[in-house]
């Protein structure tokens, strides 16, 4: 689909429109799982440290949409511990809660 290239680039900014997760998530799964595994990756410092409620939403929304999609991916497991217990912004803290508690 060739939709999926420019909505993947979009999730990269917190001012995302949050339906992408979801559409991307039915036209693709693996390619969103990927994007979304690099962008955890690549933001994990600001998901430990940012208080602003706009940008810990859409890190939250990273989190739970990658929970969603895979279940508990082990290479994310020890930032969500992490962040669970040292997040700034209760939002991520919930979220990566949220992750851990259904696995």
């Amino acid at each position: 689909n060739e939709a999926v290239p420019p909505l993947l680039r979009a999730i990269g900014q917190p001012t995302a429109n949050q339906s992408y997760f979801i559409l991307l998530s039915q036209l693709a799964p693996k390619e969103l799982e990927n994007r979304l595994l690099d962008l955890i990756e690549k933001k994990l410092f600001d998901m430990f440290i940012t208080t602003e409620p706009r940008k810990a939403d859409y890190l939250a929304k990273l989190i739970l949409t990658l929970h969603d999609i895979q279940g508990q991916d082990t290479t994310i497991r020890p930032h969500l511990a992490g962040l669970r217990a040292e997040a700034q912004d209760w939002r991520v803290r919930a979220a990566a809660e949220a992750a851990l508690a259904q696995t």
